[in-house]
């Protein structure tokens, strides 16, 4: 069974160095915790990679550290960088600089252009979540949380199910 968890990533998926969500990773961690011990949770995985850590100068995702506490399997699922590049899957600052030839920084929030970079980011989205698939299909017989941004919980699930999972959204 795959249980999934639409979330904000930059408010819970890891506590910043400022400790400014500190409260939303606290919300979080309990959420989590409850959802590993109410469903008899195996496996966590989740929309994050170590490059994207690294990126933020941090060791370790949330969804990681509960993972070592109950001892179970941890699974980051999003495609590192070289395998992006591979598997043709654009970065919203790899559209804007293509779109626009500016940095995605440049752009203005809910700008026209914020818009079309946000409709051509969409458009790698099945092939993200098909990589995520992949990543989880051999894990079929157990109980898995999985974590993925709020945009993505309905078509994964749909994704999941068209390979004859069964699925729950918890939040979205």
């Amino acid at each position: 069974m795959i249980y999934l968890i639409g979330v904000e990533h930059n408010k819970t998926q890891w506590e910043y160095q400022d400790g400014s969500n500190k409260k939303f990773v606290s919300f979080f961690t309990d959420n989590i915790r409850r959802h590993i011990k109410k469903l008899n949770i195996t496996v966590i995985a989740e929309e994050l990679n170590q490059e994207c850590l690294e990126q933020q100068n941090v060791d370790k995702s949330t969804a990681q550290k509960i993972a070592e506490e109950f001892r179970i399997k941890h699974v980051f699922c999003e495609p590192p960088a070289l395998e992006r590049n591979r598997l043709g899957i654009l970065s919203p600052v790899e559209i804007s600089l293509q779109m626009f030839h500016k940095e995605l920084w440049q752009i203005v929030d809910n700008s026209p252009e914020q818009r079309l970079i946000n409709e051509e980011h969409e458009k790698h989205f099945s092939k993200r979540e098909q990589f995520w698939f992949d990543k989880i299909v051999d894990l079929k017989e157990q109980n898995i949380l999985f974590i993925c941004g709020k945009d993505h919980t309905k078509r994964f699930k749909k994704l999941v199910e068209d390979h004859e999972f069964k699925t729950t959204v918890l939040s979205d």
